[in-house]
């Protein structure tokens, strides 16, 4: 019987850092998850709003004057 390897794939949070007047469109936000997806993310979210912090994406919390966006 073949052995079978898992594995992980994680989620990623994109955050682009120049901001844009009218914010990113629906495209441009399945777009970035797209690419991340071809890169083996298993999900893909993308941050609008201010800088983040390593510590704020590993216990996952984001500011409130923010929006996390999923295509």
């Amino acid at each position: 019987m073949p052995k079978r390897f898992f594995v992980a794939r994680p989620h990623v949070v994109l955050h682009p850092l120049v901001m844009l007047e009218g914010g990113l469109t629906q495209i441009e936000i399945r777009a970035f998850a797209e690419l991340a997806s071809m890169a083996g993310a298993s999900k893909a979210y993308v941050w609008q709003g201010p800088r983040l912090t390593t510590e704020q994406l590993g216990k996952r919390s984001f500011p409130e004057d923010g929006r996390l966006l999923f295509p």
